[in-house]
């Protein structure tokens, strides 16, 4: 007695398994994908009340030279 049934490559529940399977792992991809093109990285200028004075410059665009 084995443990797995002889089933031939036609079997039809072999091909909805599989079937599922690519399904399950196409939306893995495609909500992967979704979720990295919308992804907006975090703006470190948005919120200056605990940034340094150099931290604000740089946001600001000043350069080393004008900050005299």
């Amino acid at each position: 007695m084995g443990i797995f049934k002889q089933s031939s490559a036609n079997d039809p529940r072999r091909k909805a398994a599989i079937l599922n399977a690519a399904f399950v792992i196409a939306l893995c991809v495609i909500t992967t994908v979704v979720l990295f093109l919308n992804f907006e990285g975090e703006d470190p200028c948005a919120d200056r009340t605990n940034l340094t004075v150099e931290e604000v410059w740089a946001c600001d665009g000043v350069t080393p030279e004008r900050r005299e």
